[in-house]
């Protein structure tokens, strides 16, 4: 799940006394771009003695979205931008998410939305499902706190993630 952060760090660690909400997660790049952010959702102790460990959960911004109820949608076939707009627009909570970039490939596909009792965010996955695979893309939350809707994530050549090797008990 793209949108979870866990990770574990040693009991005796001094970063252990900030893991707490509601302090955030800033995940960067090499460079120092902030790629996303998490907040801290579970901090739980792990093995025993000298061995203690300390296993961190955290969301991502989009989460946020999944406390956004929708207690009825009904959409015309209209563009997916449309829907989108249209949802983001129905947001409740204090420090509402913007609307970044949608991919005009996927913005653009027209279809029926029809939903109750659900939440902003699945009905996103919904939408995202009803698409050919090829074309699904990835969801997600810039930086900036906008929803942004894309097929392709950057320049994938220059990042090589290998267990082990620069990343350890991430999951």
């Amino acid at each position: 799940n793209s949108s979870v952060l866990r990770f574990t760090v040693a009991g005796d660690d001094p970063i252990v006394g900030d893991l707490q909400r509601p302090n955030k997660i800033w995940l960067r790049e090499r460079w120092g771009f902030v790629l996303d952010t998490f907040q801290i959702q579970q901090v739980r102790p792990s093995g025993r003695g000298d061995s203690t460990t300390i296993e961190v959960e955290c969301h991502g911004a989009i989460t946020q979205l999944a406390e956004e109820p929708i207690v009825e949608y009904v959409g015309a076939d209209i563009p997916i931008v449309e829907h989108i707009d249209a949802l983001m627009a129905l947001q409740v909570r204090d420090n509402p998410l913007g609307t970044g970039e949608i991919d005009p490939v996927v913005g653009a596909v027209s279809m029926p939305l029809y939903s109750f009792d659900t939440n902003i965010h699945a009905m996103l996955l919904q939408m995202q499902a009803a698409l050919p695979k090829a074309d699904r893309g990835h969801i997600y939350v810039d930086p900036q706190r906008n929803l942004r809707w894309s097929l392709i994530i950057g320049d994938q050549s220059e990042q090589v993630i290998t267990p082990e090797s620069n990343v350890y008990a991430l999951s």
